[in-house]
């Protein structure tokens, strides 16, 4: 634009949502909210349907990014209206997929996996490449959640191509980063390590930090599992100092809490308590009761290792809480399980079944490896209790598993989507 000109709408909505952006990053959300209805009423003066349509797609991402999930699917919703009204094609199949978006990360994968399959049937007709591959790899996400891995695999390899083939190098790169996720869900950690290395690679060409970040994270999980602690140490000490300088709290406050992991299998036990406490402060100032549960559950061990039973009671106690309000069926079976395990070990027979018995409650929900462990531990509860409240736990928890029909479990750690 030449000097005295005045910008097109295209412009001004741009600078708007910018300032949006900046707001958003101060924790101004309302702020926010406003560049970007002012963004939608520059569209709305403007007449151009399409572009009006891409706003309030933009709008809508926004929305999803706050967690104001009701007033995204309304955004959303205008948006596809629009389309239909125009005969927008390529509108349409970017509406149905940002409904899709907003199912996803309002935890309704049914509908999203819907939604996305009608992106992906207009996308296709429409021969909107940009909108096959991006739906193509959610539908992969999706498939990995659920932990049917073939499926998964057969999306994800259809998205990398197409984003290489785009010059989408950092949606490639999540593409690889999941494909490797994939082949650790299955137990095959060799594969996924060779296949984290090339999602890496791709991430570092694209300059995608957060990318770089799950990478390193997933590195340091996998040879965390593989008891390579050396090389664990490596990829998480890079990625905490990664995750910091872009100030990526979540990430942080997860390669925290693996790393204080890594810390106790090194015998560095006070390492592991300042890892910890940061990972607990941090979760509790940023509301992340799922990590927050996983850190106190570590701190509590930590105490036991200690002798200090009293303060890893209380500690467990703050887990159970924390896990409670994640609603995150695997983080309350666990530290139900780890408070069976310090009662059992305080000789407190009594405390450790009632825990045990509420883990056997959400444990067909859980990661199967929680649940299997549950299962163990109910299998050789008898000297806690009479055994018929042992026999009766245990054959509700094994019948509930097996009508839930779990698949086989994730690698050790958090996988991160």
């Amino acid at each position: 634009m030449t000097e005295g000109q005045v910008p097109g709408h295209e412009e001004r909505a741009e600078r708007l949502f910018m300032l949006a952006d900046v707001e958003a990053g101060l924790g101004n959300m309302n702020a926010a909210l406003k560049e970007a209805e002012r963004a939608i009423e520059v569209a709305a003066e403007a007449g151009d349907a399409p572009f009006m349509i891409r706003t309030l797609a933009r709008q809508a991402q926004m929305l999803i990014a706050m967690k104001r999930y009701r007033r995204a699917r309304n955004t959303a919703r205008r948006a596809l209206a629009l389309s239909r009204a125009v005969k927008d094609k390529s509108g349409i199949a970017l509406s149905y997929y940002i409904m899709g978006q907003v199912e996803f990360h309002s935890g309704h994968l049914d509908a999203a996996r819907k939604f996305y399959r009608e992106c992906l049937r207009r996308a296709r007709a429409s021969g909107i490449r940009e909108g096959e591959a991006s739906v193509l790899h959610q539908l992969g996400v999706i498939s990995f959640l659920r932990r049917d891995y073939n499926t998964a695999d057969r999306y994800l390899k259809r998205s990398l191509p197409l984003f290489l083939e785009l010059g989408e190098t950092e949606a490639a790169a999540r593409s690889r980063y999941q494909l490797a996720m994939v082949q650790r869900g299955r137990g095959h950690y060799v594969r996924a390590q060779e296949d984290f290395v090339l999602a890496l690679d791709l991430a570092r060409r694209a300059h995608a930090t957060i990318v770089i970040g799950q990478c390193l994270q997933a590195t340091g999980d996998v040879c965390f599992a593989q008891g390579d602690l050396t090389a664990a140490r490596r990829a998480l000490d890079e990625c905490i100092k990664l995750r910091r300088d872009a100030n990526d709290r979540p990430g942080l406050a997860n390669s925290l809490n693996t790393s204080a992991q890594v810390s106790v299998a090194e015998g560095r036990v006070d390492e592991a308590k300042r890892l910890l406490e940061e990972c607990i402060t941090l979760s509790r100032q940023e509301g992340f009761d799922g990590t927050l549960s996983d850190a106190l559950t570590g701190m509590a061990m930590v105490y036991q290792l200690d002798g200090d039973m009293a303060r890893a009671d209380v500690t467990i106690g703050e887990s159970i809480a924390a896990a409670e309000a994640s609603r995150d069926p695997t983080k309350i079976a666990t530290a139900r399980l780890i408070a069976s395990k310090l009662c059992e070990a305080g000789g407190r027979r009594e405390d450790a079944l009632r825990h045990l018995i509420a883990a056997a409650g959400v444990a067909h929900k859980a990661d199967p490896t929680v649940a299997d462990s549950v299962i163990a531990k109910l299998i050789h509860a008898e000297a806690l209790l009479p055994k018929v409240d042992v026999t009766r736990a245990y054959d509700e928890c094994a019948a509930e598993f097996r009508q839930a029909k779990r698949k086989p479990r994730p690698g050790k750690g958090q996988a991160e989507v």
